[in-house]
This record gives C-alpha cells, structure tokens and sequence, in this order.
C-alpha cells in the first residue's frame, strides 16, 4: 500500500477517476505520450505503461465513460487520445485537479499555468473528531438536498455533460447557479430544500504545478440562504474538510474513525453538488480545457470550470444509476442560464 492509499479516506465504493479533456493544436503521437508518460512514472514510483496505457478514438465522449470507470491504482494516469486532443484519467489518491494540469504540460512538452489560488492548510479550522461529529448529526437530523434523479433506464457508468460560456465566471458564481438550478430543478418535491455544495480548492495553487494531490474540500451549508456577496464571504472563511487524502489527524483511531464513518454513511456524507474551478489555464497550441471532478455523495453530482482564452467550459458529471446524459444537458443548460 503507497503512502497516498494509506491516508485514504475517501467513500470507498467509487474509483475517485478525474478527468481532464484538452483540444490542442498538436497532439503528440501515441509513441510520445507513451515516453512521456513512462517519464512520469519513474519518478514517482508507478508501474511502468504498457500499451494498454494509452488508448485511441475519434471522440472524447467515447474516451469519458472508460477512463472514468478504471480501477487500476498501479497506474494512477491513462491517456485516452482523439484527432483533436487528449483526454486523461488520473487516479485521486495521486494526483488532484491542478495536478491534472501539471499532466497536460508533461505530456505535451508545453508550459502550461493556472490561476486557481490556493488554500493554505492552516484553515484547517474545527478538530476532525468534533467535525465528523457536526456531520454525522447533519446527516441523521437535517440532511442536505439530493438532486431529483433523471435516469429512466440506469447504468453502471458515469454521465457527461458540457457547454462553453464567453467570459471567466468566479467559483462564487458558479456556487449560487448552481444552488438556483437545483433548487429549479427538484421544484416543490425537495421537501429539504436545504442545499450544500462542497468546492474544491488547492492547498498550493495554480503556481505550483505537480503531479501529486494537494486538495482539500470547503463545504457551504444552506446556500439557498445565501447572496452572491454571503458566497464569496464564505468561501474566504470557511475551514478545510476533513477527506480525501486529508484524513484529519495524525492520530490512527482518528483517522480509523473517520474511515469507518464515510463507508457507512458515504451516501448521505456527500453535498447537493461538488463545484471546482482550475482558474485561467493558458499553454501554447490549447484552444478548449474540459474538467470533470469527481463524484461522491448521495447526489454524486459534480459541476466542473475551466477558462481558456476568456471563454470557460463547463461541465457536469453524474453516476448513470441516477442520471442520464440528457437529463444532465439539461440541468447544466439550466445552470447556464443562471448565470447569465
């Protein structure tokens, strides 16, 4: 077991797959990305990639699904390549979202930078046995809102869904359209009506590109209470969560503690909706960055952003047992029109 498995403690019954899509101008050729990846691993102790770690077709929506699904933590990086672009699968107990980016950059041979700010971990705020306690007694007395299923007929795999927007919105603006397009969304039948939305954040930044995971989550409680200003208020305030490649503490029965309680009730754990924001992202040859974070929870509802060249793409992911891709396209159109 690496270090990043034994400091683990995110819902075990997902395989915690991001996803970035990049279009380029240049793709490198299967032999390169090969090369390039095997550079990667060295290093970083991974076994080393065999042919099957780079794989070929026309689209990305074919690549989404399968990358997304892969349970290989030996490699924690597979690279699906299109005519257009890439699209790469990194395994989160390794790699986080900006780390995804440290990705792009090697396996291009082109610099790439990020605008999303870190979070420094002294935030850490509230001691992890008395914040596992506050959560264990939201989920069995005030759970949050779960987002009203679409899936008539369900799958085993993930569900995808993007959509391009002109200029760069912030992550505070992303959280309040998100919150209205839920709430839109279920309409009278979420009884609850008590929406809260993790967001991703860094702990280094966009100025410090690596392939390692230095994430964290905030969590934003009754965001249908809130204003755009009360958003960005908090999202300045809030403490870093415990999970993830964060368990918390040091402390071993601590840390079993907080294991034991997110596989029992990783269902109820989990916010209305994850939201995470890469920021700016500019490299030579990128015309498009697709991010899709992961998804956990109950809803296991993630909406992902990324801004190239002042136009950001927007996506949003969903587990197939509760959505359906439509049903998706039409949440994130919803959510599109919020924001404008």
């Amino acid at each position: 077991m690496t270090v990043a498995e034994s400091r683990w403690v995110g819902d075990p019954a997902i395989p915690w797959n991001i996803l970035v899509a990049v279009d380029l101008d240049l793709p490198p050729t299967r032999d390169m990305l090969l090369e390039r990846l095997a550079g990667i691993c060295r290093p970083l102790g991974w076994r080393q990639p065999g042919p099957e770690a780079v794989i070929e077709s026309d689209t990305p929506s074919a690549l989404l699904p399968r990358l997304a699904a892969s349970t290989d933590l030996d490699l924690p990086v597979t690279i699906g390549r299109t005519p257009a672009g890439l699209v790469i699968r990194g395994q989160h107990r390794s790699v986080d979202g900006l780390g995804m980016l440290a990705l792009v950059r090697d396996l291009t041979g082109v610099p790439v930078s990020a605008g999303a700010r870190g979070v420094p971990p002294a935030t850490a705020g509230t001691a992890p046995a008395r914040a596992l306690f506050d959560r264990l007694v939201e989920v069995t007395v005030r759970p949050q809102s779960v987002v009203a299923k679409s899936a008539i007929e369900p799958t085993a795999d993930d569900v995808f869904a993007s959509t391009t927007i002109a200029g760069s919105p912030r992550t505070a603006d992303l959280v309040l359209a998100g919150a209205r397009a839920i709430s839109g969304w279920n309409g009278t039948a979420d009884r609850r009506h008590r929406t809260s939305i993790a967001v991703g954040v860094s702990t280094v930044g966009g100025a410090r590109l690596e392939v390692a995971d230095h994430s964290g989550f905030l969590r934003l409680d009754r965001v249908e209470r809130l204003s755009r200003e009360q958003i960005g208020d908090a999202l300045t305030t809030a403490p870093l969560q415990v999970g993830g490649s964060r368990p918390g503490s040091d402390n071993p029965f601590v840390a079993a503690a907080v294991r034991t309680a997110v596989r029992l009730f990783s269902a109820r754990l989990g916010s209305t909706l994850l939201v995470s924001h890469l920021g700016r992202v500019r490299a030579p040859g990128l015309a498009s960055c697709a991010f899709y974070p992961v998804t956990g929870g109950g809803s296991g509802l993630s909406l992902g952003a990324a801004t190239v060249d002042d136009r950001t793409t927007l996506t949003m992911r969903a587990r197939g047992r509760r959505h359906s891709t439509e049903g998706l396209e039409r949440l994130l159109e919803t959510l599109r029109a919020e924001l404008s």
